[in-house]
């Protein structure tokens, strides 16, 4: 109801979601699709909840200069943020699923973007993996911020697109923006180099 007021295209999967500003996207070019990426059942430690699926949209950009984008969203299993936790390896096989699809969706100018929970501490640990292909806006920027739980939610973009830089990352903790949430407000920008020969 509120994607269609406020005119975002959404996408849904397990206990994850995804909206673009349907203003951005070329008519025709919207695609919505979701990866597993593991079941209830893999959890360890006590951990329950809904299945680990990452919803996602794919659109050509109406400005006729960026090209075609994926934006995903991801939710990481808790207890999993430190080598030894119970789901630190389910995390790691997570994010090598999520390497795979950056692979996938994000060849030659197409561009990636992955936003989510990762229950993981930015700043020691990498969401990606030891051997990722995605790095997060604020390891870009060397800008850590307490999003609630330690810096645990923010952005990444494929580190094979060339074109995509991290400008800034800010986050509005409940003094500033009250989300009556156990996680603050993220705000991120990338800046985006335009195609070769666009008009």
């Amino acid at each position: 109801m509120y994607a269609k007021r406020y005119n975002h295209a959404i996408n849904f999967a397990g206990d994850a979601w995804v909206a673009v500003n349907r203003d951005i996207i070329k008519r025709g070019s919207l695609v919505k699709d979701d990866l597993f990426l593991a079941g209830n059942d893999q959890f360890k430690g006590g951990v329950s909840g809904h299945d680990r699926v990452m919803p996602w949209i794919g659109f050509t950009h109406t400005n006729g200069k960026t090209g075609h984008l994926s934006v995903g969203s991801v939710h990481y299993p808790t207890k999993g943020g430190e080598p030894g936790d119970p789901n630190y390896q389910l995390n790691m096989h997570i994010a090598g699923l999520l390497g795979e699809w950056f692979e996938e969706i994000a060849t030659g100018k197409d561009l990636g973007f992955l936003n989510g929970d990762f229950n993981m501490p930015d700043r020691t640990q990498d969401w990606a993996g030891r051997d990722g292909n995605f790095t997060s806006m604020a390891d870009y920027l060397r800008s850590w911020q307490n999003t609630g739980h330690g810096p645990i939610d923010g952005f990444c973009s494929y580190d094979k697109d060339g074109r995509v830089k991290a400008q800034r990352f800010t986050v509005l903790d409940d003094t500033e923006f009250k989300l009556f949430t156990d996680h603050f407000t993220c705000r991120g920008t990338w800046q985006v180099t335009d195609l070769e020969g666009a008009a």
